[in-house]
């Protein structure tokens, strides 16, 4: 994939942690799981685990991220700690998604013809790291993304 249409790990550990995959059950309340332990960050923003311990440290140093409560994985005796996003972390995500939104892509357009485009104009609403991975997946061998293909 272009670089220019790549996240850092610390951008994806963002995204990730923006929209987790578990909805909180109590507004006031923050709900703690695998999802969100190292492990289950480095799953699910698709991060080798060595740069989402880093990405985590250097967030956590600029205090985009809290420590969430700790929990025990999978019936295992050991404790894992679990992050959550702070008030700055949550605009520094959506900052990040903004702008890539406003990134260039060559589009394969239903003509055939190949143009520059916003991803924005390919990707409709919110930007996530499902989507991005998503996005990223359906890009060709040219990094261009084929809008004749089903669903566009």
């Amino acid at each position: 994939m272009h670089r220019k249409l790549a996240l850092r790990s610390r951008e994806k550990v963002l995204l990730y942690l923006l929209r987790p995959p578990r909805r909180v059950r109590h507004a006031d309340e923050d709900e703690c799981g695998p999802w969100n332990t190292q492990e289950g960050i480095a799953e699910g923003a698709g991060v080798p685990l060595k740069h989402v311990s880093e990405a985590l440290k250097s967030l956590e140093r600029e205090k985009q991220i809290r420590r969430g409560k700790s929990v025990h994985v999978n019936g295992g005796k050991r404790v894992r700690r679990t992050y959550l996003l702070s008030e700055a972390g949550q605009e520094a995500a959506r900052q990040v998604a903004d702008r890539y939104r406003q990134r260039e892509v060559r589009v394969v357009t239903h003509e055939g013809e190949v143009e520059t485009r916003p991803v924005a104009h390919v990707l409709r609403g919110d930007l996530d790291i499902h989507k991005y991975r998503s996005f990223v997946d359906q890009l060709d061998r040219w990094d261009r993304f084929d809008l004749r293909k089903e669903g566009f």
